[in-house]
């Protein structure tokens, strides 16, 4: 979605004009640096972030599964634990 305003979103800026991610659900709950702690619904797993400046070992957890993602900053995708 594009605004014609600043957007602060997740620690990102978004200048006027340009494409802000809908994250759905996926809320921050813990941000220590660029490492983040997530929680979302099982309906916006798509919609899980993948920054550049997204730190190997920031995980999510879906709440209404209860399943734990890892995310991987070389392959820039969240792996599923214990599957």
């Amino acid at each position: 979605m594009k605004y014609d305003y600043k957007v602060t979103q997740d620690g990102h800026t978004y200048e006027p004009g340009t494409n802000v991610p809908d994250m759905g659900s996926v809320i921050c709950i813990k941000s220590e640096g660029n490492k983040r702690d997530y929680v979302f619904l099982a309906e916006d797993t798509d919609k899980l972030p993948t920054y550049d400046d997204l730190l190997s070992g920031s995980s999510a957890l879906c709440v209404d599964e209860g399943i734990v993602y890892v995310y991987e900053r070389t392959t820039k995708k969240w792996y599923q634990q214990g599957a």
